[in-house]
């Protein structure tokens, strides 16, 4: 990730973008394929431009990095967050629909997932690049 740090200042969601397939592929090159046990890599990550003044959401699977449009769930109790999901979401929903589906599947994964625990910790990200404050939820 040191190559985003050398971006000019105020970099396009292209140039992230582009920036992190590279440094995506590198880390499958370098790291991953040569593995004997080829570990999986799933990311999710929130970018915001302050020059397209835009943001965008990145779905990376192994060497895939894909937009995300709607939701996506990764870790082991994916299937199960997909399973409580789908029925339920809509592109339009809004937040504060949102939020109580997104806890009630992470709730449910750290409940009958083996190896899924821990906090959780929800953080938004507004349309004009603001992240809110990490809210940590430790009993559900």
């Amino acid at each position: 990730v040191d190559a985003l740090g050398k971006l000019p200042r105020g970099p396009s969601i292209a140039e992230i973008r582009k920036n992190i397939e590279e440094e995506v592929l590198q880390l499958n090159l370098n790291h991953l394929y040569p593995h004997p046990d080829r570990p999986s890599v799933y990311l999710l990550i929130a970018l915001w431009s302050p020059k397209d003044n835009s943001s965008a959401l990145l779905w990376i699977q192994q060497s895939a990095v894909n937009n995300l449009i709607g939701y996506a769930a990764i870790g082991a109790g994916d299937y199960l967050a997909h399973y409580l999901v789908r029925p339920k979401y809509n592109l339009t929903m809004l937040e504060k629909d949102v939020r109580p589906l997104a806890i009630e599947a992470i709730a449910a994964a750290k409940h009958f997932v083996p190896g899924c625990g821990g906090f959780i910790e929800l953080i938004k990200l507004s349309r004009n690049g603001i992240l809110g404050d990490i809210e940590r939820l430790d009993s559900v």
